[in-house]
Formats: C-alpha cells, sequence, structure tokens
C-alpha cells in the first residue's frame, strides 16, 4: 500500500511518498502475521485522522506527548505498534469502541487532558 507522509520542521513541509510493505520488510521489529496477533504494523487509520490543514496542529501536539506521528497527505497517521496507537487515540480523545483487553477505552484520555479548547472530549453526550 503506498502512502504520503507530510512533515513539518521549522515551518517548512515537506511530503515523502512509500510503501507501506516495503518499509515493514525493512523494519527488524515488526511481526508479520494476522492484524491483532501481533502483525500488521504499520496501520494508517482513516477514522483516526486529522483535515490536511490541521497536520501541523497535531503533530505538535504529539510531540508535547513524545510521540514521533508522521501523517499521509490526506491526514492519516500511521500507527507503528499498538503502544502508540493507545496513546494516539488517548491524546486525542478517541477511544476504541470495538477494543479488547489493553486497547483505548473511555476515560483514558483524561490522563493526556489538553485543556478546555480542546475541541474533542471523551465524554458521552
Amino acid at each position: 500500500m503506498a502512502y504520503r507522509v507530510v512533515t513539518v520542521k521549522d515551518g517548512q513541509v515537506t511530503e515523502v511518498t512509500g510503501n507501506v510493505e516495503r518499509r515493514a520488510k525493512k523494519s527488524s521489529t515488526l511481526n508479520v502475521g494476522v492484524f491483532g496477533q501481533g502483525g500488521g504494523w504499520p496501520i494508517v487509520s482513516d477514522a483516526a485522522g486529522v483535515d490536511p490543514s490541521q497536520i501541523p496542529d497535531a503533530m505538535a501536539l504529539d510531540r508535547s506527548h513524545g510521540m514521533n506521528v508522521e501523517y499521509t497527505s490526506n491526514g492519516n497517521p500511521v500507527l507503528t505498534d499498538p503502544a502508540m496507537r493507545k496513546k494516539y487515540l488517548s491524546v486525542h480523545g478517541l477511544y476504541d469502541r470495538n477494543g479488547g483487553y489493553g486497547d483505548p477505552a473511555p476515560g483514558d484520555s483524561a490522563k493526556y487532558a489538553r485543556g478546555p479548547d480542546s475541541g474533542r472530549t471523551d465524554s458521552a453526550d
């Protein structure tokens, strides 16, 4: 699967294209197997994406929480492992409604609170 990664450094936006399968083969820590059983990483998340105009802000938020997340040109994050996915979803106030043990759940984002003007909440209406 081809992807395009947008990075921002010193205010300069650059785009890099690549191939997820090729990148996965180069990684020595990546497991090959069935998704949900240790393999299938990295993943590109459509549901946790941001608008392309918000990529620099999202990257700044991620860095402030110690994550180096890459984004595709349409704003979808490239998540490299389950731990990164859990932290990313929690920081952005999201969770997995169909998750299992160890997956992000409602209320996980409280430890990464961004303040009242964050724009996203994890509370049910």
